[in-house]
């Protein structure tokens, strides 16, 4: 395996060890978060009903975070991390400093707006769309009109972590974001098993939400060196270069959110229920892609901003390896063990979400190699040269998924995202390689081709130990843990020198002394 000298150079050993902890950080938040949510879904699900928490399903859709009001950020997150990123990189601490207070403030206006809209439009509008019980109906219009506080708070706390990223404390913004996620999660527990009511699930997700943003706020205020006045250039900057990336953003986001509105307005809000159970357990995979790759978009800006492009090269080909080491046992272990983890963590009533979930964790396997060359595209400021595919991309998903919800019911809102996956994903690397050199023959060479053999014995040491005769939860337990050391032991040896599991922990643990 062909060694990555550009980054191993003494110049980059700050840079790279700020990068690995941001990563590590990520990942360990992350995964607290993931599990916190995952842990929380039961008392939820089985406190409000089927029926009501496919309506808090559809009520969140319209998260400022992962929603449809995700949307309304128009790319100015991003935008903000890049150009927080830059200004970071050439110590002009000012203009960071303005960008963020203008990051802020356009957010909380947007977010405001967004509010309101929610607030006022959504409770006589949505009813009408969704396929809702008559006993649902009024707790899910004030539910909405809740939520919409929420929206506001939301777009804000994004905005700060975004431009926490940009400062290069990737690992305290996805910290952060964790604690907001486990303060959520336990909130609407806690409402749910107290008051099992969709209106109190609605009030301690918003009150949690609250809580969290003024944390984040805080810890940003200690960070930003010089502290500026927002200005009219620089929202017009962000607005501008934030356009393209925002275009991006709305793709993901009807990926996800239009699954369940689709299905909600076809199927009804018990089969919003099947669809959250598994996006639940493919947003587990997610967010090990997530971590991995959380400190790419500022790494990335911060080496295109000095002009890079071989260590930036090298960046996508460690990432994307990374990227795919991590994610393939999480996705490959939950497809094989898709129906001894339902039974074990909601019980036997849900297991028509099989099928969906094992389908559901074959996108993040999917987009593993990719996700590094995207963020790197979104960098270098390139994410314009793939609207234009990545529309018509999202048209035919969103065609196809109508069409095979109705022939298939749920299922079919997954398999179209596997179906039209490519249209996203060639556009990203034909950029890739004009601009760093790295071509899809070198991802599956170096990234896919190596872990395939991990893989594949893991698959087999997970299926042998499902015949054993052992309830659900210990066989999980024991089946997982027998594929993960399997995988672990095989990946060392096909997918990661010994001089880079050497430098993964000794950066780790000199990070937390490096400077900023």
């Amino acid at each position: 395996m062909p060694s990555e000298p550009t980054l191993e150079s003494p110049a980059h050993r700050p840079f790279r060890r700020r990068v690995v902890l941001n990563t590590v950080s990520g990942a360990a938040a992350n995964g607290w978060a993931m599990l916190a949510t995952l842990a929380s879904l039961p008392f939820v699900l089985h406190g409000l009903g089927t029926t009501a928490f496919g309506a808090w399903v559809i009520v969140q859709t319209f998260s400022a975070r992962r929603g449809w009001f995700s949307i309304a950020d128009l790319g100015i997150g991003a935008a903000a991390t890049r150009a927080v990123a830059v200004h970071s990189a050439t110590d002009a601490h000012a203009e960071a400093g303005r960008v963020t207070a203008s990051a802020l403030v356009l957010c909380a206006v947007i977010g405001t707006t967004c509010a309101a809209l929610l607030a006022f439009a959504g409770p006589p509008l949505l009813p009408h769309v969704i396929v809702l019980g008559s006993g649902v109906q009024t707790a899910f219009q004030t539910a909405l009109r809740i939520f919409a506080v929420q929206v506001a708070a939301e777009m804000i706390g994004e905005a700060a972590g975004d431009c926490l990223a940009g400062l290069q404390r990737t690992d305290l913004s996805r910290i952060l974001d964790a604690v907001r996620r486990t303060f959520v999660a336990g909130g609407t527990a806690a409402a749910a098993t107290v008051r099992p009511q969709l209106e109190a699930v609605a009030a301690a997700s918003v009150l949690a939400t609250i809580i969290a943003l003024v944390l984040t706020l805080i810890v940003l205020g200690r960070y930003v060196r010089a502290v500026q006045a927002p200005s009219m250039r620089t929202i017009r900057a962000l607005l501008s270069q934030g356009g393209a990336m925002g275009g991006l953003a709305v793709f993901g986001v009807l990926q996800g959110a239009m699954d369940r509105v689709v299905v909600g307005a076809i199927v009804g809000a018990g089969g919003v229920t099947l669809v959250e159970i598994a996006a639940q357990l493919q947003a587990g995979a997610d967010a090990v892609l997530a971590a991995v790759s959380v400190a790419v978009l500022p790494a990335a800006a911060w080496l295109a901003s000095r002009g890079d492009a071989p260590a930036l090269g090298d960046l996508v080909r460690r990432g994307a390896r990374y990227c795919v080491v991590a994610t393939v046992p999480v996705s490959v272990s939950g497809m094989v063990l898709a129906g001894t983890l339902l039974d074990a963590w909601l019980g036997p009533r849900y297991g028509d979400a099989r099928n969906l979930a094992v389908l559901a964790l074959g996108t993040p396997l999917l987009y593993a190699a990719f996700q590094v060359p995207s963020l790197t595209v979104q960098a270098q400021g390139r994410a314009a040269s793939v609207l234009k595919p990545y529309s018509l991309a999202t048209l035919g998903n969103l065609a196809l998924t109508v069409g095979l919800v109705y022939a298939w019911g749920p299922i079919g809102a997954f398999a179209a995202t596997l179906i039209t996956a490519p249209g996203y994903l060639l556009p990203i690397m034909r950029i890739t390689e004009e601009t760093t050199g790295v071509t899809p023959v070198d991802l599956m060479r170096t990234c896919v081709l190596p872990v395939l053999p991990a893989a594949a014995f893991m698959v087999v040491a997970e299926g042998a130990m499902l015949a054993l005769p052992l309830p659900s939860l210990p066989l999980l337990v024991a089946a997982s843990a027998a594929g993960l050391a399997v995988f672990v032991a095989t990946v060392a040896r096909t997918a990661l020198t010994s001089q880079e599991v050497r430098q993964l922990f000794q950066l780790a643990g000199r990070g937390a002394g490096s400077s900023r």
